[in-house]
């Protein structure tokens, strides 16, 4: 998909709500260990949308809706099960995110549609990535804590990285913590890292 048009999928995406089903937040992907706080504890039914900010999930007859930031979210899954819950084979949106120290994985049910929630699960892990390397690049150090990418879901951003450091750097090796490059833009397909030598200007198409 061309950089315009995933990103205008995404904003369609963000202005439009699913209705659908909470199946509760999970601790360490353990199906019999429940997160209850910030009102993650109790099922229902409901909307989920994106904002800005991140996702937000309103059950029926309660007025505050959940919300996992952006910055909070480390990946998104698929299943058929989640917090003790079976799915009768339909896919269950898994939201993983980390908050207060402990890892967490939310799970909705929001389609019957396999196809439909991979492409949703796609989108929002583009999202993920992006946030997670906007956050970890410090643009007045101009290096990258690759650990830190990892972490936060930023893979397919570290995967073209080490293909270019074997590109552009001498003998191959990979220099560590990414000495060189910074990334410029990182659209939602487009990655584009500028060599600091002032030599190198390299932009990938689909990432």
């Amino acid at each position: 998909m061309r950089p315009g048009a995933a990103a205008a999928k995404l904003r369609r995406e963000m202005t439009s709500r699913k209705r659908g089903n909470y199946f509760g937040t999970e601790i360490d992907r353990a199906w019999y260990k429940r997160f209850r706080e910030d009102g993650f504890f109790a099922r229902g039914n409901g909307e989920l949308w994106l904002e800005e900010e991140g996702l937000y999930f309103l059950r029926m007859l309660t007025k505050k809706p959940l919300r996992v930031r952006w910055d909070e979210m480390t990946g998104v899954r698929l299943g058929k099960w989640h917090a003790g819950r079976w799915a009768a084979g339909r896919p269950v949106l898994k939201v993983d995110f980390n908050r207060g120290g402990r890892k967490l994985s939310a799970g909705f049910l929001l389609s019957k549609s396999w196809a439909e929630m991979e492409g949703f699960a796609n989108d929002l892990s583009r999202k993920v990535d992006i946030v997670a390397v906007d956050a970890h690049i410090d643009r007045g150090r101009k290096t990258v804590d690759i650990e830190a990418l990892m972490d936060h879901g930023g893979r397919r951003f570290l995967r073209d990285w080490e293909a270019l450091s074997r590109r552009y750097s001498p003998g191959g090796r990979k220099p560590s913590p990414l000495p060189g490059f910074r990334a410029m833009t990182l659209q939602v397909s487009l990655l584009r890292v500028r060599h600091f030598a002032g030599q190198e200007i390299v932009e990938r198409g689909e990432v």
